[in-house]
Order: structure tokens, then C-alpha cells, then sequence
């Protein structure tokens, strides 16, 4: 094989050559623009046809973009006087076969060598255009390529190494903080199912805020943007962007929540308080007023009295009316003044419930005004009789149990309420755990589908929420984000099947460990109480750490009586036993240390014969 100079005139395409389908317009210019700036740097491969004529088996888009040189008068000097050709001999087949090596031995940069290129020229001094036209790529590539630069190496590598893809890799530019990444890149390298790109920007910017926030929706962008706010582009998501300015959204928020919390205060209300988010488990203990129908004026008074003497007039003559016509028309008059009746009144507080009770002014998810009236603090609330002291419940519950400590053993309200607390740890945790997910709602849907299972199940149509649990699950904020990526996703969808059916694998599967969750908390069939076998199965299946879902802080301890909390710091350090006199309030802060340092639970939480127990009491232990 020998290089020639052969005219470009004289340039044809071998039909052995196996790219058959035509090269775009702009794949032959970018071609034609390096060529013009660095020459030919490699040559075509072909064989002589005859006399007059070469057929390349390799290079067509090099001739193409050397014809368009030519055609505009573009071509370097150093080709004018021929194009240089690696001529070969031998047959059709030898020829095809070179065809097929020329273009398949052939490796192209991976975009992190890419972004290696642009970066060692970035450090010579030359800036994004500059690079781009270097390169012969567009400004947005090299951004893109740069933007590498914010991962930490170790993602890097691995991309390299093939662990994930380029999707993934990009997914991972959407934040600069290099713990983050490392720390979402072990949970995904160690998830029993491959995420979605989508999936891993959410794990990575939890925070962030995009156009579609219920934040943005309440100020309204066009208010954020002409304040001098502005939002940033994914650089590989031309249909996501990022807030640059939160703290100026945040405000602009708040100074319209103030403007509406003062019209409402105009109202009469003992107190008003604009919150961006109001939590609502903080509120538990606020009692709630509900408005009466009322009559609002005068006039829709008089009104009322007028058709309330109409109506039992209508009453009195109705018995001793004969004629049907005239009766037909006494029930149509009846049935107008009743329904107009109803129109004069509205839904209002009353000038007591006013002065108690209070307002939150605060968003919905949807981005608009909510009002949550009629709440009365816990301050405020009227003295009731006192309520039967715990002590004495736990004593006649430790006289029913053969002696059991009365205080290791909690009230039935908070035992129950400990037990909802964690299935929503298990729930989060089936969440995280594809396999077992499936082995659940399989086996679930399995014993719903035979009928001749032994046990009954039943279904709740009762959602979950209404039987939440007041002691925290440290993972409920992740829960929550993935429901709303899952709810935004599908909110959209008119056929749900038709939706799923575009989807990737990956996120069906995604999708179904996440309804999984969803099902073990609508069943009781799974229950601690209902089949314990079964639910210590899930617990060992799932390696569920309750120190993972709970913290026994003093919010915690909180719900403990002065008896159960001496208990439990007995039961962590004999020698911090606080003594009988001392007060609640300076007890939780030693108990709530005393857990932070051990990593104590009770055994509500970690044993599963522990239902109701803060630990195992002396007389069991003992027997």
C-alpha cells in the first residue's frame, strides 16, 4: 500500500464502502472547517479503479467536505495539487474488508478525554468561544465538557471503568459539592437497581429550586426576574434550570406573605403568622375552630325572617288544600323559598372564635395562598378536667401483666403511635430495596389472587396519612421528595398504561419499589401484630436499622412520662439515673444526650417482641 496524489476530480466512492447512508450537511462542515485549519490529517483509503478514476472504501465524508472546500474556494494550498490516497490492491471482498476495519478500528475520545482536551486548553488562557472554534464544536459542548470539572475524581473513574453511563455522568453536574456526589454515588452504586438520570439529580439538588417550585408559582417569575433574579439552564437539560437566587426569592416570598397576613389581621384575629412552609405535625396540639353558617347583615336577616313566616304559612294552608293545581304550585314556592334561604347564609367565624384562635398564612404545593383558620394554641385553649395521670394507667396495666416495672412499660396511645412510626421506617426502607419490594407486593398480589390463603387480607382505603404517627421518621423528607418527583411525572399522563408503556425499564422498576413502600403501610397483613412471623422476616430481608429511620432526641422524649424517662436512662447508664424530684423539662435534655451518644432506641423500636416496651422489664429479664 503506497500514498499517491490523485485529483480530486478523479475521486469516487467504492460501493464496497459500507457507509451507505448519506452524510449530514453539517457533519461535512465541521469536517470542512478542520480541514481547512489543519490540513488532511488522514488520508482516504482506496484502490485505482481505472485510468481515470479512484474508489475510496474509506473516506467518503473526507471527499465530500474536500469537494465543498473546493466548490468555495477553500481548499489549503497543500491539497491543491492532489488529495493523498493510501492506495491497496486486491479483490471486492479484501476491499469490503478494509472498508469494515478502516471505520471500525477506530476508538473516539469518551467525553471525559473530551473534556481533559478543552480543560489543558482552558489553562493556556483561551476562553469558551475560542476553545469551541479550535475544536470545531459548538460553545455549548465545551460548557458542557467543562462542566466535568465540578466532579469529583472518583466519578470520573468510575465512568471510565463503565459502571455507568453518560447520562448518569452528566446527571452528576447538577451540583459542585463534591460530598454530595460521593455521597449519592455510593447509594447508587449500592441500589439493587440501576437510576434513572432523573432520579439522581433529585438525590443530588434536594433543595433546589426550579420554575416549577410552589415558590416561584406564588411570587410569580416575571416579579423574581425583574427584582434581578435569574435562573440558570442544565447544561444537558434544556428543559430544566436552577434558581441562582434564592435568598431573593425567599424574601419576595415573605414580603407577600406579610402583605397578606396584615389584610388579614384587619380581620380581628388573635394572632396571624405568615410561614413559607408550615409543618404541620408542629401543630398537632393546636385545637381548630370550624365557621358556623351565619347571616351576614341585616338584610339577609330580614330576608330570612320574611321566608321563615312565608314557609309556615305555606305549612298551615298546605293540610286544607284540595285543588292540585294549587298544591303543585304551594310545593314549587316551598322548595324556591328553601333554596333561596340557604343562599343568604354564609360559612363565618364568630367574634369569640376570632379573639381565641389564629391564622397561618402560608403556601400549598400548587404555589398558592393557603389559609389555615380558626387554630387555637396550646396557650389558649380553655382549661378542661384533668386527665387521668399515666402513672396510675401504667400500674393497673403492670397489675394485669404478672408484676411487670410499670416504667418500662408505655401507655397504649404512645405504644401505638411508636408502632406507626415504624412502619413508616419500614415503609422508607422497603423504598431503598428493590428485591424485597418485589418479593412483597408479589407475594401480596399472590395472596390476594388465591382465595384459599389461610389468612384474610384486607386492604385499607384509608390513606396512610390520616393515621400518621407524631414521633418523626428522619427519612420522611425523602419519602416525601420522591413522592412528589413520581406525582409531577405522572400528573400529566391521560392513559397511565400508555404513559408506563414509554417509559424505561429502570424507572417502571424504580416506580414499582416505590408503590411497594406503599402497599406494606395499606395492608395489615404484614403488620407486627397481625402476622409477626412474616414481619420479622421483612425486617431481616430489608437489614432494617430503626437507628437509620429514628432519633431519640427530646422532642422524642417528650412523649414520655418523668417515670419512663428515668427508665430509660437507667437502662443506658445506671449511673445517670436522674432523681425522683427533678423536673421533666431538665430531665429530656440528659435523656435526649444520654441516646445521642449511645444510639439508644427503645425496644418498641429495635425487638420485635418489644410492642410497647422501652426495654425488657427487670421481672422478664429475671423469668
Amino acid at each position: 500500500m503506497s500514498v499517491t496524489l490523485v485529483p480530486l476530480k478523479q475521486l469516487v466512492v467504492c460501493q464496497s464502502n459500507i457507509r451507505s447512508r448519506p452524510y449530514t450537511p453539517e457533519s461535512v462542515a465541521a469536517l470542512a472547517a478542520s480541514i481547512e485549519k489543519r490540513g488532511l490529517l488522514q488520508a482516504p483509503l482506496g484502490y485505482r479503479k481505472s485510468k481515470k478514476q479512484v474508489a475510496l472504501v474509506g473516506g467518503g465524508r473526507r471527499r465530500a467536505a474536500l469537494i465543498l472546500l473546493d466548490k468555495e474556494g477553500r481548499m489549503p494550498d497543500s491539497l491543491k495539487s492532489g488529495i493523498p490516497v493510501n492506495l491497496r490492491e486486491g479483490s471486492q471482498a479484501e476491499h469490503l474488508a478494509a472498508s469494515y476495519d478502516e471505520n471500525m478500528e477506530r476508538v473516539d475520545l469518551s467525553p471525559v478525554e473530551q473534556f481533559r482536551a478543552f480543560q489543558r486548553l482552558r489553562d493556556q488562557g483561551l476562553g469558551v468561544e475560542a476553545i469551541a472554534i479550535e475544536m470545531n464544536v459548538t460553545p455549548r459542548m465545551v460548557r458542557q465538557r467543562l462542566s466535568l470539572s465540578a466532579l469529583h475524581h472518583n466519578i470520573l473513574d468510575a465512568f471510565e471503568e463503565g459502571r455507568f453511563g453518560i447520562d448518569i455522568l452528566q446527571a452528576f453536574t447538577a451540583t459542585s459539592n463534591t460530598e454530595r456526589q460521593l455521597e449519592v454515588l455510593d447509594e447508587m452504586l449500592n441500589a439493587y437497581y440501576k437510576w434513572s438520570p432523573h432520579q439522581l439529580r433529585r438525590e443530588l439538588v434536594r433543595d433546589v429550586i426550579t420554575p416549577s417550585h410552589r415558590l416561584v408559582k406564588f411570587v410569580g417569575r416575571e416579579v423574581y426576574e425583574s427584582a434581578g433574579g435569574s435562573f440558570t439552564e442544565d447544561l444537558f437539560d434544556e428543559s430544566q434550570s436552577y434558581c441562582d437566587n434564592p435568598d431573593l426569592l425567599t424574601g419576595l416570598v415573605q414580603a407577600k406573605l406579610d402583605e397578606h397576613a396584615a389584610e388579614i389581621a384587619e380581620e380581628g384575629w388573635k394572632w396571624v403568622t405568615p410561614v413559607r412552609t408550615l409543618v404541620y405535625s408542629e401543630i398537632r396540639e393546636y385545637h381548630r375552630h370550624y365557621p358556623e353558617n351565619r347571616l351576614p347583615d341585616e338584610v339577609a336577616e330580614k330576608r330570612d325572617a320574611e321566608i321563615t313566616a312565608r314557609l309556615e304559612a305555606i305549612e298551615a294552608r298546605y293540610p286544607c288544600e284540595t285543588d292540585g293545581e294549587a298544591l303543585a304550585k304551594l310545593e314549587a314556592e316551598y322548595e324556591a323559598l328553601e333554596n333561596e334561604r340557604e343562599t343568604l347564609t354564609v360559612e363565618a367565624f364568630s367574634d369569640e372564635q376570632i379573639a381565641q384562635s389564629g391564622v397561618f398564612v402560608t403556601i400549598n404545593q400548587a404555589g398558592e395562598l393557603l389559609l389555615e383558620r380558626g387554630l387555637v394554641r396550646p396557650e389558649d385553649q380553655p382549661a378542661g378536667p384533668e386527665a387521668p395521670s399515666p402513672a396510675s394507667t401504667d400500674s393497673e396495666e403492670a397489675s394485669r401483666n404478672d408484676g411487670q416495672n410499670k416504667a418500662y412499660r408505655l401507655s397504649n396511645r404512645l405504644a401505638e403511635d411508636i408502632d406507626r412510626a415504624l412502619q413508616a421506617g419500614i415503609q422508607h426502607a422497603i423504598m431503598d430495596d428493590q428485591k424485597t419490594a418485589f418479593l412483597l407486593s408479589t407475594a401480596h398480589l399472590a395472596k390476594i389472587t388465591f382465595h384459599h390463603s389461610r389468612r384474610t387480607i384486607t386492604i385499607s382505603s384509608e390513606s396512610p396519612g390520616n393515621n400518621a404517627s407524631t414521633i418523626e421518621v428522619i427519612t420522611s423528607r425523602k419519602a416525601s421528595d420522591q413522592y412528589d418527583a413520581w406525582s409531577d411525572r405522572l400528573k400529566n399522563a391521560e392513559c397511565l398504561l400508555e404513559e408506563l408503556s414509554s417509559w424505561p425499564e429502570d424507572d417502571i422498576q424504580a416506580l414499582h419499589t416505590f408503590c411497594a413502600a406503599h402497599l406494606y403501610v395499606r395492608s395489615t397483613c404484614w403488620g407486627r401484630n397481625n402476622n409477626p412471623e412474616s414481619h420479622q422476616t421483612l425486617r431481616t430481608l430489608l437489614g432494617f436499622k430503626p437507628e437509620n429511620h429514628f432519633s431519640a432526641d427530646a422532642a422524642f422524649f417528650g412523649h414520655f412520662t418523668k417515670g419512663q424517662i428515668a427508665a430509660a436512662c437507667g437502662v443506658m447508664d445506671s449511673t445517670m439515673t436522674p432523681a425522683s424530684n427533678a423536673k421533666k423539662s431538665d430531665m429530656i435534655p440528659v435523656a435526649a444526650k444520654l441516646a445521642a451518644k449511645s444510639g439508644w432506641l427503645p425496644s418498641a423500636f429495635t425487638d420485635e417482641t418489644g410492642y410497647g416496651l422501652i426495654a425488657p422489664t427487670p421481672a422478664l429479664e429475671e423469668a
